[in-house]
This record gives C-alpha cells, structure tokens and sequence, in this order.
C-alpha cells in the first residue's frame, strides 16, 4: 500500500510545481532545515456516545408489576431518586392475608407445643405408674416365694403336728379304755366315745395333710406364678408404653415442627411481598438521562407507558453511564496496520473547539462494517472510550478523533511544500541566492506540515519553496 501514499505525494508536489513555476521574477518563500518533533496521526471522524446504559428493570416475579406512575422521557435525576411506580393493590391484599394466615399459625404453634409439653408429662406420670406397679409386684412375689407363702406352708405344717399329737394321745387313750373295758371298769359305750374320738382325729389328720400336699403342689405354685406372670405383664407394657409414648412423642414434635415450618414459611412470604411493595418504587441506580425503552405488546414492539405490566427482570428505561464515554468511528483498511487497541487518541468536539480530551483505542472491529464503506473503501469499527471527568460531555455530540500512531523526536525535518517528486524520486531546491540548486533527497516519516529528512540535508541549510 506504500504507491498510495507516493502517489498522493507526487500529486500534491506536482501541484505545487506547477504553481510556483521557475521565474527568475519571482520572490521564492524560503525554508530551513531544522530539528523538530511531532506526531504522526490519523484524523477520523465520529460521534458521541455513552460507554453503557444502566438498564431499569422490573424485580417482581412475574408480570404482576403494572405501572402507575413513570417520570417524562428525558428527565434528569439522581441516584436514589424514583422513576415509577408499580401499583401495590395486589401486594397488598397477599400481606393481609399473610398477615391472618400468620396469626393463626401462631396460635396453632402455640397449642402444639402445649400439647406436647402436656404429653410428655402424661407420658412421665405413666411410666412412673407403671414401674411402681413393677417395684409393688416384685415385693408380692417375694412375699408368696418367702414370706406369706411360706408363713402358710409352717402353719399347715404345724397342724399336722399338732393333729399327730392328738391322734397320738387318743390312740393311747384307747388303748387304755380297751384295757379297762376288759377288765369291765367301764362300758362299751364310753369305749366307743373315745375311738370315735380317735377316728376322728385319723381323718383331720389326713385332711390336713392333703390340705398341706394340695397347697405344694398346686395352690402355692399358682399363686406364685400369677405373681410372675403379673410381674412379666407389668414389665411388658412398661416397655410397650415407651415405645408408644416414643412414637406419640415424635408425632407431637413432628407436629410442632409443621407447626414451625409453615410459620417461619408465612413469615418469608410476608417478607417476600414487603420487598416487593418495596420494589414497586423504582429508582435510579446513577445520575443521569431517563430514556424509555420499547417492550413488547400484543406482538409488537413499543414505547413504555403508563398501564403496562413488565415481566420481572425486564427492562423497561435506561440510563446513559456517562462517567465513561465513547467515540465511535471507523478505521480506513490502509490505515489498520497503524493503528491497535491501547494506542492514545486525541478527540476534538465541535461543542467545545479548545478543548482537547485524551481517550483510547478499546475496539477494533475485524470485519469490515458493509454500511460505513463509501468509494469501495473497506473501514473498520473502532471504539474510542474517554473519561467524562468534567462532566460536559453528552450523547450524539459530532468528533473527530486523531489517532496517534508514531512520533517524530528530533529530526531533521523540512516543510511538506518545499519537497518536490517526480519520477520516483523527492528533491528540493537549495538557496543559492539564484534559483536554487536542485537536490536529490530521502524522506522518511511525513506529518501533515512537514516531513523527515534521512539522507542529503544538512541542519541549517536554506530552501526554496517554489
């Protein structure tokens, strides 16, 4: 791409030739050869715009945000200030009802949990029954095995004692009575008293002791296992009145923990509606521009107004973040390898001629933009951002841009009309009080005044601009 730019060159000294044309008559403008500096730039033109819009969005769930109040399109605000408002009716009524559904779960936390402070007192007072019944139990199977049971058994014994000893005597009396009747010291008749008496005695005898093996063997063993089997019961159901007072238990706590739960659920939900009772206050989140934004109605796009209802998340305006701005401009493709993302930039405003502000390259686009090319001349997008610190700058304002792409620090430079070109080769004319000598020189760097001499000028020497 370098015939380009000689070709722009040759043109522009053929024109100068042309019009300071060698005539002796003539007084030529004169130039000297000196060390200078400057820069190398790129002037592009383009416009203002914001780096980023802060958007302004719905936050309520669903599209229950109906607006009812939106500030004019284009008003400035600030931070904090509110820009509309979403109608509340309906968060409203949803408090209330919270509010009514709350206090009952209250009062239905409350009855649980008495209840199962009731219950575990209940549960204690049984247990407690229970095994004094068990302690009552074991004693009276103690007292059958050892004490009154046995107690019994001696009493039943010493009958028999006592019933042997009489049938003993009575026996001894009838002997004697037999002795006597044969002797015939007495009758019949008082002999037949005293065996009486002594059959007597053999069948008291002999019922006692059935009464005594009877007891042994059955009564006594039935009325210890009864008490075992008593005991055994007793211990059974203790242990099945745990397991049931665990279970209620954990039924009565499961309960106050529903109980709980569904509170505390109430509760967040209250808190989820006052948010966003809240949220139907929208306000700025920067200082700034208010600029609608369309949304879809019906199937068709359109501003936002007043009765519309914004799906959450949805954004509805828009604020310009000014603090940073952009110049958006496009880069021609003979241009593209001077220029990269980083590179300082020099942005004049046709608002404000004298001020000079100082941005950088932060985009540069690799496709060629199809709209921006005019004569079949490719250009590039390229983003310019500045800092807006003193705060004038506004969206839509015209620019243009210079892009610094090299420096030229203390060379010997000439004026760019003092060159001339022709045939591929620059030179100029050296004052030599005539004409001028004409000179073959090699140029390097050219700004848009002057341009850099590499090889046959000397510092000081004098040119004629013809």
């Amino acid at each position: 791409m370098k015939w380009l730019g000689a070709v722009f060159i040759s043109l522009a000294l053929a024109i100068l030739s042309y019009l300071f044309v060698d005539n002796r008559n003539i007084e030529y403008r004169k130039a000297v050869v000196k060390r200078d500096s400057y820069s190398l730039k790129i002037s592009n033109y383009g416009t203002l715009e914001a780096s980023k819009f802060v958007q302004i969005k719905s936050e309520i769930p669903s599209n229950r945000a109906k607006i009812i109040e939106i500030i004019d399109e284009g008003s400035r605000v600030k931070k904090g200030q509110i820009v509309a408002r979403f109608d509340i009716s309906a968060f409203m009524e949803e408090m209330n009802n919270l509010r009514y559904k709350i206090n009952q779960a209250e009062a239905l936390l409350s009855k649980t949990k008495k209840e199962l402070e009731v219950f575990k007192r209940a549960g204690e007072d049984n247990i407690q029954k229970i095994k004094k019944s068990i302690q009552i139990a074991k004693i009276n199977l103690r007292d059958v095995k050892l004490g009154s049971g046995k107690v019994k058994e001696n009493e039943l014994r010493q009958e028999i004692v006592r019933e042997q000893r009489e049938l003993n005597l009575v026996r001894d009396e009838l002997d004697d009575f037999n002795s006597l009747l044969e002797k015939g010291y007495i009758s019949t008749r008082e002999r037949d008293k005293v065996e009486n008496r002594f059959k007597n005695s053999q069948e008291t005898l002999s019922i006692k002791k059935e009464k005594l093996k009877n007891y042994l063997q059955y009564e006594w063993k039935k009325l210890k296992s009864e008490h075992e089997i008593k005991l055994k019961e007793l211990k059974e159901a203790l242990e099945s009145k745990k397991i049931q007072n665990s279970f209620e238990l954990q039924n009565k706590k499961i309960q106050v923990s529903k109980a709980k739960n569904s509170l505390n659920y109430l509760k967040k939900e209250l808190e989820r509606v006052k948010t966003n009772i809240k949220l139907c206050d929208v306000k700025a989140t920067i200082d700034g521009v208010i600029l609608y934004r369309e949304i879809s109605k019906m199937g068709k796009r359109a501003r936002v107004e007043i009765g519309d209802s914004i799906w959450q998340s949805q954004a509805f305006m828009q604020i310009p973040d000014t603090d940073k701005m952009i110049v958006k401009t496009y880069t021609r493709e003979v241009d593209l390898n001077k220029v990269k993302v980083g590179m300082g930039v020099e942005v004049y405003l046709d608002a404000y001629p004298k001020k000079v502000l100082y941005g950088t390259i932060t985009y540069i686009d690799t496709i060629a933009d199809s709209r921006a090319n005019e004569n079949s001349t490719k250009r590039f997008k390229t983003i310019i951002t500045i800092k807006n610190i003193e705060g004038f700058l506004r969206s839509g304002m015209s620019a243009r841009v210079d892009i610094v792409y090299d420096e030229v620090k203390n060379r010997l430079t000439i004026p760019i009309e003092a060159l001339h070109y022709n045939q591929e080769r620059y030179f100029v004319y050296v004052d030599n009080q005539k004409d001028g000598i004409k000179r073959e020189i090699e140029v390097g760097r050219m700004g848009k005044k002057q341009i850099e001499v590499l090889k046959n000028l000397n510092e000081g020497e004098v040119l004629l601009i013809r």
